[in-house]
């Protein structure tokens, strides 16, 4: 038997760049498990590292694809940690875009019943950034306020939804009615239009401390959310997808002490031990399951058709997956 696996040999964007290839399925060493592996999105990260310009460039020819999820099919000698069957995710891994794939046992969370293999693809990126963003850099009380940009980007419902479930409130910045429908109904607290001076409208809406900015577009934008911010608040950059640099007014920085800081979650889990990853993600499958909270809506490709998957990805508006 073998594996279908997207081998990518150049990152200059060329047909011939990106090739789908058959592998032999390997065979998992003592301490390794070996995963048939089921979904996998195709994240704004993944065409970064496709163009060459993500934080970390893949050794070529490689397997791109950032996370995913699978079903355990065979363990080797040494392992007991999971079982044949499990559903598991690999956060501190890449190169998904492959239907069967060895992982060290070492490096695999296995996802509780309740959550759905296709859901558990698009556990390891998104959910973990809003949820550390939200733990690591400001001690945020209930009644606190949030300020976000790119609200309703799959990091930004989920921030609107574990915030909610934390008794804190969001302000969020769109571009569209029906991303503000989308996000009340998730649980936002307000959400203002993406126009000009709209940071007037957030500290309107805002009616107690607001320790925290949330930036993923950058440029005016993320200036703008920094009016709304509290004295000594925090401005936490995890995208720029505007991609303009960070503008911020010198009167910001002086008169109100702000903070800014830069937050990339694939550097957290790297460095995170194995006890606080597993940890991490039982807190977040947990409050998942018991707050019955949504996972972003997806549009699913064959790996087959991986161009297609590619270019509606790149066209934005919904969650792409990658069925394998």
């Amino acid at each position: 038997m073998y594996s279908l696996t997207a081998i990518l040999h150049a990152t200059d964007r060329s047909a011939d760049s990106l090739r789908l290839e058959e592998r032999e399925i390997p065979t998992p060493g003592p301490d390794e498990v070996l995963v048939r592996l089921g979904y996998s999105p195709v994240n704004p990260a993944d065409l970064n590292v496709l163009s060459g310009t993500y934080g970390e460039r893949l050794e070529l020819p490689g397997v791109p694809g950032n996370e995913g999820a699978g079903v355990v099919r065979a363990l080797g000698s040494a392992v007991t940690s999971c079982e044949e069957g499990d559903v598991v995710i690999a956060p501190r891994c890449a190169g998904f875009w492959q239907q069967y794939r060895c992982f060290p046992a070492a490096e695999l969370v296995v996802v509780p019943p309740g959550i759905s293999e296709r859901d558990a693809a698009i556990l390891s990126v998104n959910p973990a950034t809003a949820w550390l963003m939200l733990r690591e850099f400001v001690p945020l009380k209930a009644g606190d306020w949030i300020v976000q940009n790119a609200a309703n980007s799959a990091v930004g419902q989920w921030v609107a939804q574990f915030a909610k479930a934390r008794g804190l409130h969001t302000a969020n910045v769109v571009r569209s009615q029906a991303a503000v429908d989308l996000l009340l109904e998730l649980g936002a607290d307000c959400c203002v239009l993406d126009v000009t001076n709209f940071a007037n409208q957030l500290r309107q809406a805002i009616t107690g401390p607001c320790p925290l900015a949330l930036n993923g577009v950058g440029g005016e934008n993320a200036r703008q959310l920094t009016r709304a911010l509290q004295t000594r608040g925090t401005l936490v950059t995890y995208g720029a997808m505007s991609r303009e640099n960070l503008s911020v007014g010198g009167g910001q920085l002086i008169f109100k002490d702000l903070r800014f800081v830069g937050f990339w979650v694939s550097a957290w889990l790297r460095q995170a031990s194995a006890v606080a990853l597993q940890s991490l993600f039982a807190e977040i499958a947990h409050t998942i399951l018991a707050e019955n909270l949504r996972f972003p809506q997806s549009k699913l490709f064959p790996l087959t058709a991986l161009a297609d998957a590619i270019s509606a990805s790149e066209a934005g508006g919904t969650k792409v997956l990658l069925e394998l």
